[in-house]
């Protein structure tokens, strides 16, 4: 349950602003929050943290309904990096 409530915490660690993620700027969140995080949970939290952005793209590639569900800036994000 942290790691659903924590998972996005390294999008407010870092010198990468929204903008820059917006503009496609991967700030590696997920690792950047693992890593904070690791400072007060064990891998029970962090590593869900540090992979769920993986996942997404996993899910994505292998639901395709699951595309549908995911939020305009998380498609964005996530297909500006893809490009890459």
């Amino acid at each position: 349950m942290a790691a659903a409530l924590l998972h996005d915490l390294g999008h407010f660690h870092g010198e990468v602003s929204g903008h820059d993620l917006m503009r496609g700027t991967d700030n590696r969140h997920s690792h950047t929050g693992a890593d904070w995080l690791a400072q007060w949970f064990g891998p029970g939290v962090t590593e869900p943290v540090r992979l769920h952005v993986a996942a997404k793209r996993y899910l994505c590639a292998v639901e395709p309904d699951y595309f549908a569900l995911l939020s305009p800036a998380s498609v964005h994000t996530s297909a500006s990096r893809a490009a890459r």
